[in-house]
């Protein structure tokens, strides 16, 4: 077979070493361990002139592209931008989708997609919640699915989970490190942590956590400093203002923002080896983020260099390891508008995880895990399960495949969003990887009883209440 990879970060400097770098990398390496053809296409830099004015590049790319016929194409959700796909151009269409930030309109309105690759079970029921398709789980699902689907406009959605690079650091070197950020002669005892992903924290989170920490290791008389993205910084400084100018700091005895800020150590983008070497050297990190992860490979990295995480689980994070294995998620109701007591509590929980002396067992215990799981063995074997799929090309449409959505007594059956996170019952709270909600005592009472068990929910009482969830993406609809 022929196959065709479209990918944007082949060809983006700023990516040149990411996490979809590599995962693209290796589907590479497995159509040409497979033996099949494997044409790599990449656009030329397209000069701004061009692209504003006289589209000609673009054109004369897409040109160039739908030239070369293949069995199957892979994009990227970047990618695909460059050439959208066509039956013209490839008798398989298949996008591997790393995030849905770029091109969503776009990749909205495409109807020859055949199978949407995702980096997890979580991104996949996202996936389905936004675009449509049907999800698969394993390689003989998507081989019945795949030849009963042909002549549809519904895509396969098949989960194919990235592996997990190994770190790499030199522990000798950890002086080198530390002196870059003037630490490497701290006469007190010092206690790191990182919370260093670039414009996807809860500032106010973030702001609230670190001072009670801030104010805990002080009274333990050990020094706390952490890790983050400069490109965070501004926004930082000006949550510090505001609390300073509402006299927030004056519930705390022995701190003030000037410790918060002397706290802080602001990073540039780090290589690769320096963020396997902070994670190292770190005691803990902290995740609280607005933006939800696809996958998660930053707590992971993180846990494979043996440094807990504490998070509020966005996105596949509370999915990708079982409870007690490196990651603990906790998400307190007053977390993000700077509750004394919830935060208090929450600082407390993390002081106490980290005196337990099973950690280094649950540490342990999340390394085998991800070893295990998320590597690159099962990721080329997902990936050639999809090719084995696609490579026989059926003769005649088998059937017609169409979700049963309906039973016999015209009943839908409802259930929790996988965008939902947790409940708060004493305020009627919602925590979401899209938006925050508290809802009235029905819609609330309502989402509950979805949430215990999938209903049938057809009297017309209810139909403004399920209206209401559905539309803030809270509840969806379960295929049956």
């Amino acid at each position: 077979m022929l196959i065709k990879t479209l990918f944007y970060e082949r060809y983006s400097p700023e990516v040149r070493s990411g996490a979809a770098m590599r995962c693209n990398q290796y589907l590479e390496e497995v159509i040409v361990e497979m033996g099949h053809d494997l044409l790599t296409i990449s656009p030329d830099r397209i000069s701004s002139k061009s692209q504003m004015f006289i589209p000609w590049d673009c054109l004369q790319f897409n040109k160039s592209f739908n030239s070369h016929f293949s069995d199957i194409s892979i994009y990227c959700d970047r990618g695909i931008e460059s050439s959208p796909p066509s039956r013209e151009s490839s008798k398989v269409n298949i996008l591997l989708l790393h995030g849905l930030y770029y091109n969503f309109n776009l990749i909205n309105n495409l109807d020859c997609l055949d199978i949407i690759l995702t980096t997890s079970l979580y991104w996949a029921e996202v996936i389905q919640l936004l675009l449509g398709g049907n999800i698969v789980s394993n390689s003989s699902q998507l081989r019945e699915l795949y030849a009963s689907k042909i002549g549809t406009k519904q895509p396969i959605i098949y989960p194919l989970t990235p592996p997990i690079q190994v770190a790499t650091y030199d522990s000798e070197s950890n002086t080198n490190f530390l002196s870059k950020y003037n630490l490497d002669d701290l006469q007190q005892e010092v206690i790191f942590a990182h919370s260093i992903q670039p414009q996807k924290a809860s500032i106010p989170a973030f702001v609230g956590i670190v001072a009670f920490l801030v104010s805990s290791f002080k009274q333990r008389k050990q020094l706390f400093k952490v890790f983050v993205s400069k490109s965070n910084a501004a926004d930082i400084q000006h949550e510090l203002m505001h609390l300073t100018n509402s006299s927030w700091f004056n519930n705390f005895s022995n701190i003030s923002a000037c410790d918060i800020q002397t706290s802080i150590i602001f990073t540039d983008r780090l290589p690769q080896t320096d963020l396997h070497q902070l994670f190292s050297l770190s005691r803990f990190g902290i995740c609280y983020n607005e933006v939800p992860e696809s996958f998660g490979m930053y707590i992971l990295e993180s846990i494979l260099s043996g440094c807990p995480i504490f998070s509020n689980g966005a996105g596949n994070m509370r999915h990708s390891l079982p409870s007690f294995h490196g990651h603990y998620i906790n998400e307190p109701y007053g977390l993000y508008n700077y509750n004394h007591d919830d935060l208090a509590s929450l600082c407390k929980q993390i002081l106490c995880k980290l005196d337990d002396p099973m950690l280094k067992h649950e540490i342990h215990q999340g390394r085998s895990y991800i070893v295990s799981k998320y590597n690159i063995r099962e990721y080329k074997k997902g990936f050639r399960d999809v090719l084995k799929a696609v490579a026989i090309w059926p003769v005649e449409i088998k059937k017609i495949y169409e979700p049963k959505r309906l039973t016999s007594d015209n009943q839908d059956i409802y259930k929790l969003s996988p965008l939902v996170r947790s409940l708060c019952s004493q305020h009627n709270y919602v925590f979401a990887d899209h938006q925050n909600y508290q809802l009235t005592d029905m819609d609330f009472k309502l989402l509950t009883l979805i949430g215990d068990s999938s209903s049938s929910l057809t009297e017309m009482n209810y139909y403004a209440n399920i209206k209401s969830l559905l539309d803030k993406g809270l509840i969806c609809r379960k295929c049956r």
